[in-house]
């Protein structure tokens, strides 16, 4: 599998957070931008097993859901290719 340099995925991420973004969970003005590389990738509309290329997904958030329990959990479901599980 590829590798991510993680100084190139903090400027990715600060680049990404130039423009005024929504929170990727509920809508609201962000604040704050991550990211987060799949173990499947696939679920996530990335390259199938094998492949030698990796699924980076980034996301804004508000105040208000960074601070809530499970966020971590929550931005994985909202990017799931499937949508979120029931």
């Amino acid at each position: 599998m590829a590798t991510v340099d993680p100084d190139q995925l903090a400027a990715a991420v600060a680049d990404f957070m130039l423009v005024p973004r929504l929170c990727s969970l509920c809508g609201g003005r962000a604040v704050a931008g991550g990211a987060f590389i799949p173990d499947r990738p696939w679920e996530f509309g990335g390259p199938p097993p094998g492949a030698e290329k990796v699924r980076v997904i980034i996301y804004a958030l508000c105040s208000r859901c960074i601070q809530s329990d499970g966020v971590a959990e929550r931005v994985e479901m909202a990017f799931r290719v499937d949508g979120p599980q029931t």
